[in-house]
């Protein structure tokens, strides 16, 4: 069998003139039948129950019924509606502006998705971002979005932003519009803050509603108060559904700094439409034990594509009900407690936490039965962000007899492809153990250009090694090569920085780099279909690393640590070990000396991590600082990062970093 160059998921009949909000409470697969073989996989011809619960606070046990999720949303987007006039629809091209766009400034939280779905309801763009980031993070992506409002935790969070705010009007940054029109947002904001800011009290009632009444003005439950005019959400055309923007996410694309993808209601009503079609492991509403349906953990943060895509917004969708744990650090005893207390039905994992599961003593029995935890209704776990090593899946499996599934998605193409197998034997018969799985319904792969003989020749040969040696790799002739993906899910484009109403809402050059001349996305990772049309990544030919799912780019850490007066010079990489990718930055010290005497690398690695804590998010430190007498670089002056896992250095692994200090 040869192998195929592109594969096409199958057709997927979503409905295309509708609000993504108002698909998403809509009960759209009501009437699709169940496939052949998933007899649960249905809705039974019936809405989703008004009573069902749907999000549910693991702190303290509250909960907010479909139904009740369904009319807040509605209430958030009355009490935008007198804030924000909506873009009109007569303008050209992609539908967005900077003035009709709230950012979302906050953890997993009940409050989330009140605030984002009110406000696609009502036509306005939203940006979520994480709550890692420091105020500097914060102002470049603040200063590109120009959001006409904020929301942000309740404290810390409205502390960092106003922070960001005012550095930005002391001194803007030159993207989009420019400098003044920077300077001009953050002077406005500043002088209108009590009306341009929303907070969110993390550690208050946010069920309650006659708990918010007595709350400040800039509390978000304020929007929840009844307004003279009911909320009905417009239709909305189909060429108004493939134009206008619903998400603003931010992701490092195929090169450099954060760029903004622009994500229209049709790419996340044709997603969350077609990840239903595609999953049939999936329960429906009144299937199932305990209750029926599915029950999942909210571990993947929802300003994440993945947790956005494939968790959160399928909840609504689904009629999934959904836990959100405590804040605070992951602590995997308290997730496998939260698994056996609610029933979970499926876990959203990432690649570190799969490696955990394959070592941690908690899942033998004697542990399970000490901690009274029990994972048999786990049917699979979806991992996502990073491959996760064929022999991990293998480990965790014959721990727990739960299969890991592993899925491949992106953001600008949300998700594209998935491991459909639940068991084990199921996988190794299919051949797709350490795959991306099989492509989505309404997807399509692409894999570009053919490799020339002696390539090929030279991949099959490492092929036929690694499976002599125990290992799973594709079956099938051929070579990898870039990953190009299309159909309905992929970006509008990257954001300009200015709006519809300001010469257009598209950088025109970085989205037309990002696509091949057939309007496929280029991403820039290297894969390969095998006979069976499973996709396996292979590596990546952008040089952006992913640490526990966040994207962090190498050229961001380059130019900083080489700001440091002590350094000549700086070069970050990526180090994948038992299936996790690390920051590595190799350091070339001002002062040679510094070379031969590794007290001082000592003392100046000690210097370094200290001083780049506060400057950036946790997951872009180091774990790893190399000192070099030189970076490899081009004859123009490039980093040549292939080869700097061939530069002799002497390695020393980062000192742990205080929260004091990161903040």
């Amino acid at each position: 069998m040869s192998q195929p160059l592109a594969v096409r998921g199958a057709p997927c009949e979503y409905p295309r003139n509708v609000n993504l909000a108002a698909y998403l409470f809509s009960s759209a697969h009501q009437h699709t039948p169940a496939p052949t073989g998933s007899p649960s996989h249905t809705f039974d011809g019936q809405p989703i129950p008004e009573d069902r619960p749907c999000l549910v606070d693991a702190a303290s046990g509250k909960k907010l019924s479909w139904g009740e999720a369904r009319d807040r949303v509605w209430a958030v987007a009355a009490g935008l509606r007198d804030r924000v006039t909506p873009l009109s629809s007569d303008h050209a091209g992609v539908l967005h502006s900077p003035s009709t766009t709230l950012l979302l400034h906050l953890p997993n939280t009940p409050a989330f998705p009140m605030l984002l779905l009110g406000a696609v309801a009502n036509g306005l763009t939203v940006s979520p971002i994480s709550p890692l980031l420091t105020a500097s993070e914060l102002s470049v992506l603040l200063a590109k979005a120009r959001p006409a409002l904020l929301c942000t935790t309740l404290g810390a969070g409205e502390s960092i932003m106003r922070s960001a705010v005012q550095q930005l009007a002391t001194q803007p940054l030159d993207v989009g519009p420019g400098k003044q029109a920077v300077k001009r947002w953050a002077d406005d904001t500043i002088a209108h803050w009590s009306s341009r800011i929303f907070t969110v009290d993390t550690m208050a009632d946010n069920f309650d509603l006659q708990a918010t009444q007595k709350r400040a003005a800039s509390d978000w439950t304020q929007l929840l108060q009844p307004t003279a005019e009911p909320f009905v959400c417009k239709e909305m055309s189909g060429d108004e559904q493939g134009r206008r923007a619903a998400v603003l996410l931010w992701s490092s694309g195929t090169t450099g700094a954060s760029k903004g993808v622009l994500l229209s209601h049709r790419n996340f009503v044709a997603n969350t439409h077609c990840f239903w079609t595609s999953c049939p492991v999936l329960d429906g509403p009144r299937r199932g034990a305990f209750g029926g349906g599915e029950r999942w953990v909210a571990l993947a943060p929802w300003c994440h594509v993945y947790g956005l895509g494939t968790l959160l917004l399928p909840t609504f969708a689904f009629g999934v009900t959904l836990v959100i744990p405590p804040p605070g650090r992951f602590d995997l005893l308290n997730y496998l407690r939260l698994l056996t207390q609610c029933r979970a039905t499926y876990a959203h994992i990432a690649p570190p936490i799969a490696v955990i599961l394959r070592h941690t003593p908690l899942l033998t029995s004697s542990e399970m039965q000490k901690h009274a935890l029990d994972l048999s209704t786990v049917k699979g776990m979806m991992s996502g962000g990073a491959p996760v090593p064929a022999e991990v899946i293998e480990g965790v499996y014959h721990r727990t007899g739960i299969m890991i599934q592993m899925s491949m998605g992106t953001t600008e193409t949300i998700s594209t492809s998935g491991v459909r197998s639940t068991t084990l034997e199921h996988s190794l018969s299919e051949g797709n153990l350490g795959s991306s799985g099989l492509v989505f319904d309404g997807a399509q792969i692409c894999i570009a250009g053919r490799a020339s003989k002696e390539e090929v020749d030279q991949w099959q040969q490492e092929c036929e090694a690694k499976r002599a040696a125990g290992e799973r790799v594709p079956l099938g002739p051929g070579a990898p090569g870039e990953i190009l993906i299309g159909g309905d899910t992929v970006m509008l484009g990257y954001y300009s920085g200015k709006g519809s109403e300001e010469g257009g809402a598209l950088d025109a050059e970085a989205t037309k780099g990002a696509f091949t001349s057939d309007g496929l996305y280029r991403t820039g990772d290297e894969g390969m279909l095998d006979a069976k049309g499973n996709l396996w990544i292979t590596g990546r030919i952008k040089e952006l690393i992913k640490v526990k799912g966040f994207q962090v780019a190498p050229v961001e850490l380059d130019s900083l640590f080489a700001k440091h007066p002590a350094l000549l010079d700086a070069a970050a990489c990526g180090l994948s070990q038992e299936g996790q990718e690390r920051v590595v930055i190799f350091v070339s010290p001002a002062d040679s000396a510094v070379l031969q005497d590794e007290a001082k690398q000592a003392s100046l690695v000690e210097q370094l991590a200290q001083w780049a804590a506060p400057q950036i998010a946790h997951y872009k430190h180091p774990s790893l600082y190399v000192f070099c007498a030189a970076i490899p670089k081009s004859p123009t002056g490039k980093i040549l990062r292939k080869d700097l896992k061939n530069v002799a250095g002497t390695r020393h692994v980062a000192p742990r970093i205080s929260r004091s200090a990161r903040l």
